[in-house]
């Protein structure tokens, strides 16, 4: 469109420090020390073309046409672009309808309607309503659908999200917050527990209330432990010997206990639990062939998967224990920190079967050494307890 003789075309831009004045096109001045915005103005009341907040000013004596307002500072090829009466794209508006809804303990699901001529989407999240709560992106890639789900949340937490819309020209403002809340932890059941808290006699019990009590044999003692007693096992021939079937309907695994070693020697066993050499799983504090802790598990004569930690289970005190097993992924814990994993796990403990030598401190090879510590408060979950129970079991 041709500019008709005697019209002038003028623009100003603002963005950040910079204000920036064209006429006719080109760049006629400029001021790198803004420092006010528009919004900064509030809610204006007086917005005239052609009339001055001032009253004595005079009023504009002159035509107008096409008069545009963009929510971005546009640059100069696009002043000159809107002087011939081009029309520029523009940032899309914010979405709407977003909405947030529960998946799970640990996930929320967030979906919004299509915002026209977006070509992606930006999701925020922020744990706070508070008026300056921090929204942070949770995408790394620009989100080409209209739906996204948050993972790696904490159980019983309210999360709030809000979505931009994304094409060429840049992210329109946020959505309007959709809130949802996790799912509480569903609660993971004990198949056993052991306190070790008896003072006499060779019956360990059981605290989950499922009737299995454990039998001690040969050097082994009750004595002061990490809470209440412990079972003190000698190095000799001392060991706990837990029912048959234990853990047999189990795929998913959580076992810890409190340990503190008078020695670690290579493949003593923490805990032991199979039908002989061919098929067990077992957690040994220094394995024979890095020095590092260890839980392995195998079945039928097949190769062992395991997980290693970093060093082996120092000696001397007290240290908490722990392996998880959830479907391919296997992790191994030391004092409530992840000191290994294992993602292709595929042996489950329900995969071992009734086994008949379950045992805690004794291995199913018979030239191993006995366990020389204390074991305190042994525990057996049907579930894998995520990071945060087991730092909890530890006392983090």
């Amino acid at each position: 469109m041709a500019v008709r003789p005697g019209l002038h075309h003028v623009a100003v831009t603002l963005n950040g420090s910079t204000g920036t004045l064209y006429v006719d096109g080109a760049q006629v001045g400029s001021n790198t020390s803004m420092t006010i915005k528009p919004s900064d103005l509030g809610a204006t009341t007086q917005n005239w073309i052609g009339r001055s907040q001032y009253s004595s000013d005079p009023y504009l004596d002159g035509r107008v046409d096409d008069v545009r307002i963009y929510n971005r500072a546009i640059n100069s090829s696009e002043v000159a672009s809107v002087m011939n009466g081009q029309t520029l794209e523009s940032v899309t508006a914010a979405p709407t309808g977003v909405i947030a809804a529960t998946a799970d303990y640990r996930s929320i699901n967030v979906s919004w309607p299509v915002v026209p001529g977006a070509t992606g989407y930006q999701v925020y999240v922020a744990d706070s309503l508070a008026e300056n709560a921090v929204y942070t992106k949770v995408n790394s890639d620009l989100i080409t659908g209209t739906s996204y789900t948050s993972l790696g949340l904490k159980p019983n937490t309210a999360y709030h999200y809000k979505v931009t819309a994304v094409n060429a020209i840049g992210e329109s403002d946020m959505s309007a917050i959709a809130s949802a809340t996790t799912d509480g932890m569903p609660m993971a059941t004990l198949l056993s527990w052991y306190k070790f808290d008896e003072t006499s006699g060779a019956s360990a019990a059981d605290a989950s209330g499922n009737g299995n009590p454990g039998t001690l044999n040969g050097g082994t003692a009750w004595i002061t432990g990490k809470i209440g007693n412990a079972a003190d096992l000698a190095g000799t021939n001392g060991y706990i010997a837990l029912p048959s079937s234990l853990v047999s309907g189990a795929d998913t695994i959580t076992i810890s206990a409190w340990v503190n070693l008078d020695s670690a020697k290579n493949w003593m066993r923490i805990f032991d639990f199979g039908s002989g050499t061919s098929t067990s799983m077992f957690l040994t504090p220094k394995n024979g062939a890095n020095g590092k802790i260890r839980f392995a598990i195998k079945n039928n004569n097949s190769s062992e998967q395991i997980i290693d930690g970093q060093s082996a289970l120092a000696t001397g005190g007290w240290h908490h224990v722990a392996v998880t097993l959830n479907g391919s992924t296997g992790t191994l814990y030391v004092d409530g920190a992840q000191v290994g994993s294992n993602t292709s796990m595929t042996i489950k403990p329900s995969d071992l079967g009734a086994t008949t030598q379950n045992w805690i401190g004794r291995s199913q090879y018979s030239s191993d050494p006995y366990l020389d510590g204390r074991v305190d408060d042994f525990r057996i979950y049907d579930q894998a307890l995520p990071a945060d129970e087991i730092a909890a079991l530890a006392g983090l």
